[in-house]
């Protein structure tokens, strides 16, 4: 069986993106991270040690995929995700264990705006960063809620979006 995790970096732990990630766990057996509730700090050239990203990254390792889910904030990312990706140099410099471990196994991106409109590039983090860490980048997809629901048609894409990546029936 696939083990997967869903890496969830919102400003809000129940927004629109939370209820996308609820929808797509009714599909596929995952385990939620959400990182708000990790205190993982900024990166810099000391490698602060006294935060929760080994901590964070000693499960996740434990996963054959790992599914980044993420509001879209000014065309990109949201912050915690950003914060978690320039964390990830600490797996060069101080983690090695970790990194070993993490390489080859695989990535989704799957991001929550206001509407359709998301610019390609979007995705380009999600997949240089899993070809630079020696991982496989399955794909990405974007949703979006209308009147506070995930529509038949965006529903349909995760489900399709899964099935491409192997991960749903």
């Amino acid at each position: 069986m696939k083990q997967i995790a869903i890496l969830m970096g919102s400003a809000r732990s129940n927004g629109n993106t939370r209820k996308v990630v609820s929808h797509l766990m009714s599909q596929i057996e995952a385990d939620l991270y959400d990182l708000n509730d990790y205190e993982v700090g900024y990166y810099d050239y000391q490698h602060r040690q006294s935060d929760d990203f080994p901590k964070l990254m000693q499960a996740l390792v434990e996963y054959d995929y790992l599914i980044l889910a993420t509001p879209v904030y000014w065309y990109s990312m949201s912050a915690q995700m950003k914060t978690f990706f320039d964390r990830l140099t600490d797996l060069f410099e101080v983690h090695k264990p970790l990194y070993d471990r993490w390489e080859g196994k695989t990535w989704l991106a799957l991001s929550c705006g206001p509407d359709d409109d998301v610019p390609d590039f979007f995705a380009k983090p999600f997949a240089a960063s899993a070809e630079y860490l020696n991982l496989k980048f399955a794909g990405w997809v974007h949703t979006w809620l209308e009147n506070g629901e995930l529509s038949l048609a965006r529903k349909q894409a995760v489900s399709a979006w899964l099935k491409a990546s192997k991960l749903g029936d």
